[in-house]
């Protein structure tokens, strides 16, 4: 099969993730941005990237019905962009015709001023908050970038902006992220997120690109939660959450995992997939280079193209292309539990192996490990249940 085809058997339509400034008002321990660039993304730039993943979304409904692109505006802090930013991304979007826009924007919520909440709640801006909990967890790893103070009273104030305009009966919509230090707090992180009204998703610290080099491998095992951690974590969140009935607090991925169970006949993907990692999900720094995954967004080396020079499709085609010329691609050994570990590969086969021993066929990835896709392509690893934090060996040879 040739590459052009290939791609083409992959195709899915884009879903943008802007990354609109790599600058931040936190310093998070657990964050793999680097904050010292404070460029804004100009709007050309995200006028270009509006107008290509347009035409590349219409083509892909071939007439069927209307396009849309569904956009995640991140950062950094995207609300460092200004208000004035994202009328103009309106009036750019309002000019592209046969599209709709669903427009994502996430948010640690320090500058969601009332004025903010409002004009994303008329122009239907969804919006999510990044917390991890009540201030003696939350501020373990979440800081002011001036003077290293605690970040919670900040982004409880950009919340209460966010509910005065919110939908009636509607959620505060949270990411929270669970390292170590916090996994054996199931219950205040419970009955935090029912106080508040929350509908969180969420995000246990797992493998990083930057966990790979030589002298950054202690992060991941002193800030990743360990397996047996991360299995008593989920029961007792499950019970909490299953057996509460005000039902006032909600978490996506015990929900997904309550329909795996009922509804067999349905193919789910694993819930503890990353969001961040689905197919289609491509990352636009502010200059407008675009990268696979946005742990890559910092090394410009990585980028598999510019929004300015290329079209989405061909965007797409050369992360094929790129690995087509580079055959060699060395063993990786890590620990993965909830994460989900990417690599383009092409005309190569690939060896799986876990802990427990269990083999992954040469040219396929066994269904034991979370999916079933052919070598040539985008090989997603990522474990379920029944192996959390399994020790992976991953060896692709040409």
């Amino acid at each position: 099969m040739s590459l052009h085809a290939m791609a083409e058997s992959f195709f899915v339509p884009v879903t943008p993730q802007i990354q609109v400034t790599l600058n931040c008002n936190y310093r998070c321990t657990y964050c793999f941005q680097n904050h010292c660039a404070s460029d804004i993304m100009d709007l050309a730039t995200a006028e270009a990237i509006l107008i290509k993943c347009a035409e590349h979304n219409r083509s892909w409904v071939r007439g069927c019905a209307q396009g849309q692109v569904e956009i995640f505006w991140h950062g950094g802090e995207p609300l460092l962009a200004g208000i004035h930013f994202y009328r103009e991304i309106l009036r750019i979007q309002a000019k592209i015709p046969d599209i709709t826009f669903k427009n994502h924007l996430q948010t640690n919520g320090a500058l969601l001023t009332d004025a903010y909440a409002q004009f994303c709640r008329e122009h239907d801006f969804q919006l999510g908050f990044s917390l991890d909990g009540p201030p003696e967890m939350n501020d373990l790893h979440r800081r002011t970038a001036v003077g290293g103070n605690s970040a919670f009273e900040a982004t409880l104030r950009g919340i209460d902006n966010y509910r005065r305009h919110m939908p009636p009966g509607a959620r505060v919509p949270v990411i929270a992220v669970v390292t170590r230090d916090t996994i054996d707090r199931a219950a205040d992180f419970y009955l935090f997120f029912k106080e508040l009204g929350a509908e969180v998703q969420l995000d246990f610290y797992d493998l990083r690109s930057d966990d790979l080099a030589p002298n950054a491998m202690d992060a991941l095992f002193t800030q990743a939660p360990g397996e047996d951690q991360l299995q008593r974590f989920l029961i007792e969140l499950f019970d909490l959450w299953f057996h509460d009935p005000d039902r006032r607090v909600d978490f996506k991925e015990l929900r997904e995992d309550l329909d795996m169970v009922l509804r067999q006949e349905t193919f789910f993907r694993n819930p503890m997939h990353k969001k961040r990692c689905s197919p289609g999900r491509t990352i636009f720094n502010p200059q407008g280079l675009v990268f696979a995954c946005d742990q890559y967004v910092c090394d410009p080396a990585t980028a598999i193209g510019d929004i300015h020079h290329n079209s989405v499709a061909t965007l797409m085609l050369s992360a094929f292309s790129r690995s087509a010329k580079d055959p060699g691609v060395p063993v990786w050994t890590a620990a993965v539990g909830t994460a989900v570990l990417a690599c383009w590969v092409s005309r190569c086969s690939v060896t799986l192996t876990n802990r427990l021993g269990n083999r992954a066929a040469s040219g396929l990835l066994n269904n034991a490990f979370g999916l079933t896709v052919p070598v040539a392509g985008s090989i997603w690893l990522s474990t379920v249940s029944s192996t959390p934090w399994a020790s992976f060996s991953v060896l692709v040879r040409s």
